[in-house]
């Protein structure tokens, strides 16, 4: 697993950890968010990220914007508060964590026939070889 991954985990489970530790919606500390931009700190003064963009907002109220370190580290150009990301294969992973949401509020289990709720997807194929023509021999899938 990629170092990137690792850093991207455990932000995760530290932001997850800040969010569960309180069900009170008062501001949050300020010690908190500090502690939150001395650790990315910390990774950006390693090396292990070239910079990063910390917006945290609690009940619709940004409490920390800040953009610390480098968008490009040849040219040594800042990073700024709108910077755009590229976040290449990140599809699959944000749809993931969408659906698990959906399943923590009840709209579905995680055993469900996909058809159940695409039912335009009921008459799934699967290819299993190529014929010499260029056409395709294929059987109904499989649900387990």
């Amino acid at each position: 697993m990629s170092s990137n991954y690792l850093i991207v985990i455990r932000m995760s489970l530290f932001f997850f950890a800040c969010s569960v530790a309180s069900n009170n919606f008062a501001d949050i500390d300020k010690s908190r968010l500090d502690a939150v931009e001395a650790e990315i700190q910390t990774l950006i003064d390693d090396g292990k990220l070239s910079g990063a963009v910390l917006m945290i907002a609690q009940q619709g109220e940004l409490q920390m914007s800040k953009a610390l370190g480098y968008k490009n580290v040849e040219d040594q150009t800042p990073m700024e508060t709108d910077t755009i990301f590229r976040i290449f294969s990140m599809t699959k992973p944000i749809t993931g964590t969408a659906l698990m949401i959906l399943h923590d509020e009840g709209k579905f289990e995680l055993n469900d026939p996909l058809e159940k709720h695409l039912p335009e997807l009921s008459n799934l194929r699967v290819a299993i070889a190529a014929n010499d023509d260029g056409t395709w021999e294929t059987e109904p899938a499989d649900h387990p």
